[in-house]
């Protein structure tokens, strides 16, 4: 008895590398292929129609109509010769007469196939890898709108594997940013610890020379052990800030839980009632209990309040602190009466960005504040918007959906 020999195919591995792309093999059966060969069948007035992926030893059918498995061995498989043809449509009158299938025909076919037409499926880079395909039990001819149907669908069918790839490719890109991200702020976080602690001894040194140069008035000493004290805490206060920011995203993963606004309220007035030179008031509806992440709202607010007074130029920085709400979010705004956000500043946007001056206490800003807050109002699914911004003062919008919670 003839055993069918397999197609030679040409470019096999560029063949497998597309189909391990789409990650379409073996996957279940979903409506959207199942409609396309249940279409093909009807306009082509055929009993039998298969989406067809043409693996290394075997053609699995992604959708299927007319026939009850879900794969053959290659060595039977015309749709393997369909795509090695290097034709656009590929059409067998009656296989049976086909020198290759006669094996197949005689073996294997107990459904009595006779004719078949089928449009290979062919990746964007010209890679063919399947087909759509109609087979029916009689030698016949496809009509001119038949084949012209056919074609359609089958740019439909690699429509949807194409999408399929990029949402794979997408979410594995997102996947592999977020553990570089994790890695780096890990990373960070060690680093600033490790800097840290020499960093403070830097301080606490300069101090004492200070300390000494003022006893035995070296002016000289004085003005260079200053500068050093200066700058170490200006950087102590960068890494400080570096910290907080790396660890800002682990308070998100915290459970939700429902709480009085007057309790942050009443928390935020404690920090800030031993502060002479600020004013922080507080618009709160009475009685009002939000389902949100207590701890998160809380740092977005220091973060914001603390921002303001550090930056006012005027004697007394004044801060009002309100709440308001619509169907679908809520709105914690921050206003103050400072100096305003520089250009760089106004899409409040970025890690280390930071505007030129320096705050009330002549320290220089690293930028940290500003992000912490936006990556935790994101960790909520919310954002951080600029809503003015002017000499006599800036306010700031925190909008975080309900739908989150």
């Amino acid at each position: 008895m003839n055993q069918a020999s397999p197609p030679v195919l040409k470019a096999e591995m560029d063949r497998l590398n597309t189909i391990a792309a789409y990650n379409i093999l073996d996957t279940l059966e979903e409506e959207d292929y199942d409609n396309i060969t249940k279409i093909a069948s009807a306009i082509c007035e055929a009993p039998i129609s298969l989406i067809t992926i043409v693996d290394e030893k075997r053609q699995w059918f992604k959708a299927k109509v007319g026939i009850p498995v879900r794969e053959t061995p290659i060595e039977y498989s015309i749709c393997a010769r369909a795509i090695e043809s290097g034709k656009d449509f590929y059409v067998l009158n009656n296989v049976e007469e086909h020198p290759d299938l006669n094996a197949f025909y005689n073996e294997i076919n107990q459904l009595g196939f006779k004719y078949y037409a089928g449009v290979p499926l062919v990746s964007e880079k010209g890679i063919p890898f399947g087909t759509l395909c109609v087979i029916d039990k009689k030698t016949r001819e496809l009509t001119e709108n038949q084949i012209a149907a056919l074609r359609v669908l089958s740019k439909q069918v690699l429509n949807m594997l194409e999408s399929r790839r990029q949402t794979i490719a997408h979410e594995k890109t997102i996947s592999d940013l977020t553990l570089q991200n994790e890695a780096l702020e890990k990373f960070a976080m060690l680093a600033a610890h490790d800097i840290k602690s020499p960093l403070a001894n830097i301080v606490t040194l300069s101090e004492l020379l200070l300390s000494d140069a003022h006893i035995e008035k070296d002016e000289n000493t004085s003005g260079l052990t200053g500068m050093i004290k200066s700058a170490s805490h200006q950087l102590f206060n960068y890494i400080q800030g570096l910290i907080e920011y790396s660890t800002s995203g682990n308070t998100i993963d915290q459970d939700l839980h429902v709480f009085h606004l007057n309790d942050i309220k009443m928390h935020l007035k404690s920090i800030y009632k031993t502060y002479q030179d600020a004013e922080v008031d507080f618009d709160f509806p009475e009685d009002r209990k939000i389902t949100s992440i207590r701890v998160v709202i809380e740092q977005i607010l220091i973060n914001l309040i603390t921002n303001s007074i550090k930056y006012c130029d005027k004697p007394q920085a004044k801060i009002q602190v309100s709440f308001e709400e619509d169907e679908k979010t809520m709105f914690f705004i921050v206003s103050d009466n400072g100096p305003g956000f520089p250009d760089n500043l106004k899409e409040l946007s970025g890690l280390f960005t930071t505007g030129t001056r320096q705050d009330r206490y002549g320290k220089q800003g690293n930028g940290i504040g500003l992000a912490t807050v936006k990556k935790l109002a994101e960790g909520l699914k919310g954002n951080l918007l600029l809503v003015k911004t002017s000499p006599e003062g800036s306010v700031i919008r925190v909008n975080i959906p309900k739908s989150f919670l």
